[in-house]
């Protein structure tokens, strides 16, 4: 038996040597056959069975069967009475275990006796490609089985056995192939690893066509015949053409792999397909599988009866790794292993324990059980002995003849499993185990995290031992590292593209709990259908953590799934930071020291949860947390800590979304309807302080006289600005003014014009740091300070007061609705409204924090105008936006089919800052009459909102200051004036309200830019003014 951590008695171990094979002289063999034991035979010959004697050898290896698929293995559900006979008539191994939680592995380790390892084929062929979600890469395997492994029928062959291999293969194609590797006869078998369909004609195609490859030797099968069928009417023939000499059939069924197919009045037998998955066996396509695999398995043995071989035959009974438990896409999951845990591809028991059934007559004693740890590399040399045939080959199983008479099992140190690859379907990552006697260790490759259970008397693997048992987990890891050197197990690497959890092109991120580390002892997750969660957090000490990637920054809203029983009450932090650099692991799968995705910014943003009563663990209720700001994008990680426990357990989550707050969720704290020059409340308005001269502090303006000042914080929300310890406001209120250890940022007035050559000249696009553009008005010497990025939204911040009430002097946006009668009884009736924008940068979105990549990410004032209408009329608004930087009414004109395809109710006309250079104000009114001309020629219905345009820097050559008024009369001379308005037509003077501004504060508060976009601030102001034309309340 395996005992480990006894030094008592001789070892045979499986790392000094993988044993060489040689199975030993039985003089006795021929007795052995015929059941007694003839002792005191010499050995000085080997001793060869006769030719009558040879035993056949019969082998079915079922495809994903698990360890409680069968009615002698527990299962109530499923109905295999010719398998229950046969472990009636036979013995049942309970603790047989697959070489490798997936096929093709354990197909090579079947076949030669050798830990696949060897081979390097440790996953199913040719394997799932590397992701970039997948945080190592695993080794290349090569694509079919090497030439120099000898296999079960290869040994046999010089001793006058005929071999037959009916049914998959999967252990490569043409070169490869069964014939290739000893067999005599190939039937079904190539590289596939799934039928290519379980009804004939058995020919893989899509969309119902069969027009592909067909399953070899199966090309003349009656349409509608079933594939288990056919195998055993195969296995049928093989054995009727040989029985008269000693035979080795293989028969690897491809049942009960998916795709779940099977006869429709044996389905009916088990019922509809459930619902909901309720954690047992249930799935009624399946159970007919698995009832149509069983009498395949039946005909064959009754087939041995009629031919009177049923004594002289041995059958061997297995699968090549555990039940797929995991629902692998499907609301019900294939089977149940339990009481074992998860199922096929992962290394907890559930994955890798199978059935073994062994009928052997004269040997095995009828309806006995054995308690034997063994393992799929143990067939190969069992087979040998029983055919009393000498084999060379280097193998690493043990020989169980002996075992299958009832009699010590042979002892061995551990058995192992090296699985260097992911199974996305299942959630299983790379890892490693030992199994040794009573002990199990698991290794997980990523984070090099442990697990040990003891197996006697937890077969569950419910309680993690790691803790309380630090020396036995240390000398299996011993071990483990020991026997993974001697079998030149190929490790996995780090993945230099990882990128895990990407977001989404609607800008979310979706962390699901298969995704997620978990650190501590009992904590998991839980993959099975009506699980599918981190679960089992019955200690506070445990905790999880999620990475995922950001591509585009901005604001969201974090919410967890969770679900709890009846109680609640657990506290739990949720924290976002930048992810960590990962150099200092040391695991054989630690995370890649390539940390190019990873941020250095030391953000760390912190939301709680006090766990609601849900009225179920698995009863999940979302749980909006609050708001997340990421401003960079790369790799962040999220840990969800407990900090107190109450009830059995702190909670289960299924996912943590991060969803994107929408510009309808902003809506709220933008106050769009709510503009400044109606409103004794200022909401949001930017400031940037300027220290003019040296001897005075650096101030910043205001639009009205403040009487209180409500709150002062930076443009991208980081941080907030104290009175009287950043700030005070001065007697008159119209200014703020910094204090000497004030962290408010400024700028020097000289900073604003550099002289030329001190700064680089801005040749396009968004540059980290400041530019200039050339040059002052009258002073070619001296530059523009000038950023198209967010630099200067960088220097800003944001002003909440309030303010006497008091009229704003100057001219603003008024409600009329003759102006736009069209698009007011659309929105009025609810019916859809379709935008079309025509415009320069301004329109565009520069320089908004939402389009250049800053927080808090606020949007373009189109979007905004369209957002703020959904909400305020519950209708569905359409914006299409045409507007591109540097364009010009005439850009306008050319770009306007391509507006006029997307059938506008109503068009945003927006140019003038680039117009204004050219000092034409006529040839802008020209052009802007003719673009209404055409709009209205293709639909007389359209109705137009002209947009006058703010004013850029009066200091900035390309932007003088006496044209914009010109070009804002010739645009009122197109609306016409309240007594005398163009039908459809409405403006939207921001040059007014611009000029007004612009008497009381500085070009750099207002602008994004330093010249001529504005500032998020300007962006709602931009808003608002449209939006008083269309929403009546935005006036009162």
């Amino acid at each position: 038996m395996l005992s480990p951590l006894s030094s008592s008695g001789p070892k045979r171990s499986n790392i000094e040597g993988v044993r060489v094979m040689r199975t030993r002289c039985l003089g006795g063999m021929l007795a052995l056959v015929l059941g007694a034991m003839i002792g005191g035979a010499t050995c000085a010959a080997e001793a060869k069975l006769e030719e009558g004697t040879k035993p056949n050898v019969v082998l079915f290896l079922i495809d994903d069967l698990g360890w409680a698929d069968l009615g002698c293995y527990g299962s109530k559900f499923h109905q295999t009475p010719n398998l229950d006979k046969l472990a009636a008539e036979g013995v049942r191994f309970t603790q047989a275990y697959a070489a490798c939680p997936v096929c093709s592995p354990t197909r090579t380790a079947v076949l030669t006796g050798r830990y696949p390892q060897r081979s390097g084929i440790t996953t199913w062929l040719p394997g799932q490609p590397s992701q970039k979600n997948h945080r190592l890469l695993a080794p290349e395997v090569p694509l079919q089985l090497p030439k120099d492994e000898v296999t079960i029928a290869e040994a046999l062959k010089p001793a006058g056995y005929v071999s037959a291999s009916i049914g998959k293969w999967h252990l490569g194609g043409a070169g490869s192939l069964p014939t290739d590797h000893g067999f005599d006869v190939n039937i079904a078998g190539d590289d596939a690893g799934t039928p290519y369909s379980y009804f004939a004609p058995y020919t893989s195609g899509a969309n119902g066509k069969k027009n592909g490859k067909t399953i070899p030797g199966l090309e003349d099968a009656p349409a509608g015949e079933y594939l288990p069928d056919r195998l055993a009417a195969e296995a049928e023939k093989f054995i009727d053409a040989h029985k008269e000499r000693p035979f080795f059939l293989y028969l690897p069924h491809f049942a009960v792999h998916t795709p779940m197919k099977a006869k429709a009045e044996m389905i009916a037998k088990y019922g509809a397909m459930p619902k909901e998955p309720n954690g047992s066996q249930q799935n009624p396509i399946y159970a007919a599988m698995m009832e149509s695999m069983d009498e395949a398995v039946g005909r064959v043995l009754k087939r041995l009866d009629e031919a009177k071989l049923t004594e002289k035959t041995l059958v061997i009974f297995t699968s090549d790794n555990g039940g797929l438990a995991n629902g692998n896409g499907q609301i019900i999951a294939p089977t149940n292993n339990g009481p074992l845990r998860d199922g096929k591809s992962q290394l907890y028991e559930g994955g890798i324990r199978v059935p073994l059934i062994v009928k052997w007559p004269g040997v095995t004693k009828p309806g006995s059980t054995s308690e034997a740890i063994v393992s799929s590399i143990d067939l190969f040399p069992t087979i040998m002995e029983a055919c009393g045939v000498k084999s060379d080959a280097n193998v690493d199983g043990l020989n169980l003849s002996a075992t299958l008479k009832g009699a010590t099992p042979p002892e061995r140190d551990a058995i192992y499993w090296h699985f260097p690859h992911y199974n996305s379907n299942a959630g299983a990552k790379p890892g490693a185990v030992i199994r040794s006697g009573d002990w199990k260790l698991i290794e997980f490759y990523e984070t090099g995290r442990r697990e040990l259970f003891n197996i006697a008397k937890d077969m569950r693997e419910s309680n993690n031992l790691i803790e309380q048992n630090a020396d036995i987990a240390k000398d299996l890891q011993a071990k483990l590292v020991a026997w993974r050197e001697s079998v030149g197990a190929k490790m996995p690497t780090p993945n230099p593209n990882y990128s895990p959890n990407e977001q989404k092109d609607d800008g979310s991120v979706m962390l699901h709990s298969s995704t997620a580390d978990v650190f501590g002892t009992m904590l998991r997750y839980e993959p099975l259908p009506h699980k599918d969660t981190l679960g089992f957090w019955v200690r506070q000490e445990d905790w999880a953590s999620f990475e995922f990637t950001i591509t585009k920054p901005g604001r969201f809203r974090l919410v967890p799934h969770v679900g709890c029983g009846t109680s609640g009450g657990s506290l739990v932090h949720f924290e976002v930071t930048p992810a960590v650099p990962s150099g200092g692991r040391k695991s054989p799968g630690s995370s890649p020291d390539d940390n190019a995705n990873s941020i250095a910014s030391p953000e760390r943003q912190l939301l709680t949860l006090t766990v609601p009563a849900t009225g179920g663990f698995q009863k999940f209720v979302p749980q909006d947390l609050g708001e997340l700001t990421l401003t960079k994008p790369g790799r962040y990680t999220l840990s969800i800590k407990p900090q107190k426990k109450e009830g059995v357990a702190v909670m289960d989550v299924r996912r943590v979304e991060l969803r994107p707050v929408t510009t309808a969720m902003m809506l709220p704290d933008l106050k769009l309807l709510d503009p400044f020059w109606r409103s004794t409340t200022v909401h949001r308005e930017s400031v940037l302080f300027v220290k003019e001269t040296a001897d005075k502090p650096a101030d910043g303006k205001l639009l009205f006289p403040a009487t209180k000042v409500i709150s002062i914080h930076a443009a991208d929300g980081s941080k907030r600005f104290e009175l009287g310890r950043d700030f005070t406001v001065s007697d008159d209120g119209t200014r703020l003014v910094l204090t000497e250890k004030s962290s408010v940022p400024f700028l020097r007035q000289d900073e604003l014009f550099p002289p030329k050559g001190k700064l680089p000249l801005w040749s396009g696009g968004a540059a980290d740091g400041p530019q200039s553009l050339s040059h002052k008005t009258g002073d070619p010497e001296t530059h523009v300070l000038f950023n198209n990025g967010h630099w200067f939204h960088d220097q800003q911040v944001e002003v909440t007061y309030e303010r006497t009430v008091a009229d704003w002097p100057g001219a603003a946006p008024r409600f009329d609705a003759s102006r736009l009668p069209k698009t007011l009884a659309k929105l009025k009736a609810k019916q859809k409204l379709t935008i079309g924008v025509s415009g320069d940068s301004i329109t565009f979105g520069l320089n908004a924090s939402g389009l250049v990549g800053a927080a808090p990410f606020m949007p373009i004032y189109p979007e905004l105008v369209a957002a703020q209408l959904r909400e305020s009329f519950g209708t569905e608004v359409a914006l299409f936006n045409r507007a591109v930087g540097g364009w010009n009414i005439n850009s306008g004109l050319g770009d306007l089919d391509k507006l006029i395809e997307h059938k506008p109710d109503l068009v945003i006309v927006a140019y003038g800052m680039n117009d204004v250079g050219y000092r034409n104000p006529e040839t802008y009114k020209a052009g802007t009459a003719k673009l209404i001309e055409r709009l209205r020629a293709t639909n007389p219905d359209v109705e137009v909102i002209l947009v006058a345009t703010m004013l850029g820097n009066d200091q900035w050559r390309h932007t003088p200051r006496e044209m914009f008024p010109l070009y804002l009369d010739a645009l009122k001379s197109l609306a016409g004036t309240n007594d005398q308005s163009a039908p459809g037509i409405a403006l939207a003077d921001l040059t007014s309200l611009w000029t007004e501004m612009l008497k009381r504060k500085r070009d750099s508060d207002l602008t994004g830019n330093g010249v001529n976009h504005p500032s998020d601030f300007g962006h709602r102001v931009y808003a608002s003014a449209v939006l008083s034309l269309l929403v009546e309340t935005a006036t009162k």
